[in-house]
């Protein structure tokens, strides 16, 4: 079975040197890694879900800025947050996913390990939203956190 397209797009005005994944790499050699780091758990959330090879994903990496401009409009919150997703609702895409360098950076400090892992996570957690998971309550959060550290030890990031 062929993978899911991916699309992805980093901001060229993103900061990446918060929490450097690669200091003594180029921005540019940053972009790239963070590029295959992405689709690279993004399709194995599709894998781990049996899609379809002719669905795609677009995945756009972002600053907190465009977060709380995307939060407010589509959800009536003015304060950023770590990813957002949105369903296509159509047979082709999958749906759109922004996430937000600047809370990964954040949230891998408070919770202890890489932003690496961190943005592997976010891109995987988006895309089980997209399959229709949620966390509303505890059966929920049980599962979806489950099919998370599976999809997550597919790929090598383990906590």
């Amino acid at each position: 079975m062929r993978k899911m397209r991916v699309n992805i797009a980093i901001r060229p005005e993103l900061d990446l040197s918060a929490n450097a994944l690669w200091p003594h790499t180029s921005a540019a050699l940053r972009r790239r890694r963070i590029a295959k780091l992405v689709r690279l758990c993004a399709q194995a959330a599709a894998e781990s879900e049996g899609a379809q090879a002719v669905r795609e994903v677009n995945i756009l990496v972002t600053d907190d800025v465009e977060m709380i401009l995307l939060n407010s409009t589509f959800r009536a919150l003015d304060k950023p947050t770590d990813v957002l997703s949105f369903p296509s609702g159509d047979e082709v895409s999958l749906g759109d996913i922004a996430i937000s360098y600047q809370r990964a950076s954040d949230q891998a400090e408070k919770y202890g390990h890489s932003l690496y892992r961190e943005l592997g996570y976010l891109a995987v957690h988006a895309m089980l939203h997209l399959f229709g998971y949620d966390h509303e309550d505890g059966w929920q959060k049980a599962e979806m956190r489950e099919r998370e550290e599976c999809i997550l030890a597919s790929v090598g990031l383990i906590r």
